[in-house]
This record gives C-alpha cells, sequence and structure tokens, in this order.
C-alpha cells in the first residue's frame, strides 16, 4: 500500500506544479487587473472631480451673472418706479390746485347766489307758483329746443314759414307803477324784461359766436330789441335769475335816439365806510341800458334813418356775438350796409355768466321778428321743421271744417 502511495505521488508530482503555476498565474492577473481597475476608477474619479468643479464653476459663475442683473434690473426698476410716482404726485398736486380754484369760484358764486344781504326781492317766496308759471310756459314749436315765454307779454309766437320768432303786439316799455316812497304813480321800466322769450341751451364751448337777424315793423320809444345771451336756467324761488344774462340790442329813447345798449347782471360791492354804509346791489340790464350806466365804450350810436319809415319799409339789423368768459365782443349793422370791421369789446363784470348758455329774445315796445343763423346747434333740424309743418297744416284743416 505504502508502495502504490508513493508511486501515486510520483506521477502526480506534474499536475500540481501546473496547478500551482496556474494559481499564481492568477493571482498575479488578479493583482495586476486590481491595479489597473484603480487606475481607471482613480482617473473617472479625477475626471468626475474636474467636471464637478467645472459645473461648480459655471453655477458660480451664472450665480454672480444673475444677482448682478437682478440688481441692475432692480436699480432700473426702482428708477422707473420713483420716476411713476414722481409724475403722479407731479399730476396730483396740478388736478388739486385746479380743483381748488373751481371749488373757490364756485364757493364764491354761491355766496352771490345765497348771501342774505341781497336785497329780498330777488327771491319768489311762492316757489310751487314759479313751478306752475315755468311748465305752462312751453311755447308751439317743432321739436328741438325747449322755448319758454315765461310771462305772456304782448304776442310771441313761432313761424314755421320762415323758421323765426315774433313779437306782434307791441307792449310798451314803461308801465304804470306806485312809488313805494312817495305813494305816487310813476312810468317805470322794471316789468320791461318780462316782454321776452328764452331757451335753454347746454353746451361745453366757453366761447362762441352768436349771429341774429332782427326786424324791426313797428316801434314806440322807449322801445328796446335784443339778444338775451349767456342766461342762468330757471330755479323756482330765485328771482334773480330772471334776469340773470347777458344783453345787447337797440334801445330808443324818449327823445328817439337810438343806441346800441349792452348790460349784464352784476352785484355791486357793499360798502363799509362809515359815513355811507350800503348793502350789495343787484343791477340788471336792461336797467342799465335805460340808465345808460354802461360805460361810453360799451355804446354806439346808429343811423337814425332807418327808424323813420318802419311803418312803411321795415328794418332788418344783424347782431352778431362772440361770448367768452371775461369778455364780450360784438357787432350791430343794418342789413343793406356792409358788416363793420371791428367788434366792439366789453369786459364782463361777471365773469360767472360764461357758465350759462341761454339764449332768447326781448322786444318791449316793438314789433320785431327775430332769426337765429349761428349756433346751428341751436336750430331745429329740417325733419323737425317737415314734421312741424304737416302738423299745423293738420291743426289749420281742422279748424276751418269745425
Amino acid at each position: 500500500m505504502l508502495i502504490l502511495l508513493l508511486l501515486s505521488l510520483f506521477f502526480a508530482q506534474p499536475s500540481l506544479q501546473a496547478n500551482m503555476m496556474a494559481d499564481m498565474a492568477i493571482m498575479l492577473g488578479g493583482q495586476m487587473g486590481a491595479s489597473m481597475a484603480n487606475q481607471s476608477i482613480s482617473a473617472m474619479y479625477a475626471n468626475m472631480g474636474s467636471a464637478v468643479a467645472e459645473d461648480q464653476n459655471n453655477i458660480n459663475t451664472s450665480s454672480t451673472a444673475f444677482q448682478s442683473y437682478v440688481q441692475k434690473a432692480g436699480k432700473s426698476e426702482l428708477k422707473n418706479i420713483f420716476k411713476m410716482f414722481k409724475t403722479a404726485q407731479t399730476r396730483m398736486g396740478k388736478l388739486t390746485q385746479e380743483q381748488t380754484a373751481i371749488m373757490n369760484q364756485m364757493d364764491t358764486y354761491i355766496q352771490q347766489a345765497i348771501s342774505l344781504d341781497a336785497p329780498q326781492d330777488d327771491y319768489i317766496l311762492d316757489g310751487p307758483s314759479a313751478d306752475q308759471l315755468f311748465t305752462l310756459a312751453t311755447m308751439f314749436t317743432p321739436k328741438g329746443l325747449t322755448w319758454k315765454n315765461v310771462f305772456p307779454v304782448g304776442n310771441w309766437e313761432y313761424d314755421e314759414t320762415t323758421d323765426s320768432f315774433w313779437q306782434m303786439s307791441n307792449a310798451p316799455l314803461m308801465t304804470s307803477q306806485t312809488d313805494p316812497t312817495t305813494q305816487a304813480a310813476a312810468p317805470s321800466a322794471d316789468k320791461a324784461p318780462n316782454n321776452s322769450i328764452f331757451t335753454e341751451w347746454i353746451t361745453q364751448q366757453s366761447s362762441y359766436e352768436i349771429l341774429c337777424e332782427v326786424t324791426l315793423y313797428q316801434v314806440s320809444y322807449p322801445f328796446f330789441v335784443g339778444i338775451i345771451f349767456n342766461k342762468a336756467r330757471w330755479i323756482s324761488g330765485d328771482a334773480s335769475r330772471l334776469q340773470n344774462y347777458r344783453l345787447l340790442g337797440l334801445y330808443g329813447n324818449s327823445s328817439k335816439s337810438i343806441q346800441i345798449g349792452y348790460g349784464e347782471q352784476y352785484t355791486s360791492a357793499a360798502s363799509t365806510a362809515a359815513t355811507s354804509a350800503t348793502a350789495p346791489t343787484t343791477l340788471y340790464p336792461l336797467q342799465q341800458i335805460i340808465k345808460n350806466s354802461a360805460s361810453t365804450s360799451q355804446q354806439a350810436t346808429l343811423n337814425q334813418a332807418a327808424f323813420t319809415t318802419l311803418q312803411t319799409q321795415p328794418a332788418t339789423f344783424k347782431i352778431k356775438i362772440i361770448t367768452s368768459p371775461q369778455t364780450t365782443a360784438y357787432k350791430i349793422w343794418q342789413s343793406t350796409t356792409p358788416e363793420p370791421q371791428k367788434f366792439i369789446t366789453v369786459t364782463s363784470k361777471n365773469a360767472n355768466l360764461y357758465l350759462y348758455h341761454g339764449i332768447g329774445f326781448m322786444a318791449p315796445g316793438a314789433i320785431a321778428q327775430f332769426k337765429i343763423i349761428k349756433p346751428r346747434e341751436i336750430l331745429f333740424s329740417p325733419s323737425a321743421l317737415q314734421t312741424f309743418n304737416a302738423e299745423v297744416k293738420t291743426l289749420l284743416t281742422k279748424g276751418a271744417t269745425s
């Protein structure tokens, strides 16, 4: 048995050596592979580190650039915001100043309108009666602006054939009234402004042109024919508004002298002097014209010859007015003569009148025809005239057959 074991060891030796060599080769290969693997991994880690460092650098650069952009944009936007706020503050300040000026103007006007120092006659105590007068005063005209004849003096009519208004009856300018001081009857022109009609026009224009034709058929001295403009709107209970307007026209006095007369309602300042203290006084337009209280620059004399043949030859005059808050420019000429080149300009004593735009006519002591040419917004439309003409014909037909 021993001999067999030795023989087997002897013959098995080459195979063992081979195995040992293989193991050695494997071991060496493993060590070399591990080394190469380590080198590869190390290189990979190194590359990854470089990439991470580069990315980090890119991130830092981008972050710095972004922060810089944000700072610049923030400064620019802040400047724009500050600029917007400054502009807004400036505009608000300007609007506040304008609003303050308007409020001061309104306050001044209101104080004048409700002043307890104004004459009591400026107010109608019976408001319902005033409302009734105004409601029943509507004239028969085409559809459009409403014309009012509040105090039916004479015979005011609208003529659809000429698109004009007529005072067809001569109602005297002077009427007999009792003097409250002497109790004696005396001629007075206080009621002469009632011989008028008007319409309440509204416009946003503060300055515009008014052009009218006035034809005289008969006059009795004294007389006045003219245009009412910048008339305040009707407020029941406020009698001062009845004559709160500007007035321009032809005035013939008792001496048969014809003049161009201009006046506007205003309130004289109160006097506080110890020797002659007086309350504010309201001066009315026609009152100023009749008393010639307007300055001489507001008057112009006309050719008397045009008024001597009215019974057989009516005289037509043109009245052109440019109204504005501070001034009134006007000219009056006979239609048979050239238009004057220059206006007569009057400085207003009551600038608040430009807030109103009522227009009307006045004709105490005369038979006259009034035709508006401008402003065109006041005129009746062609369709309204056509409809009105048909309505008048229908009424005349019914009246003739009834």
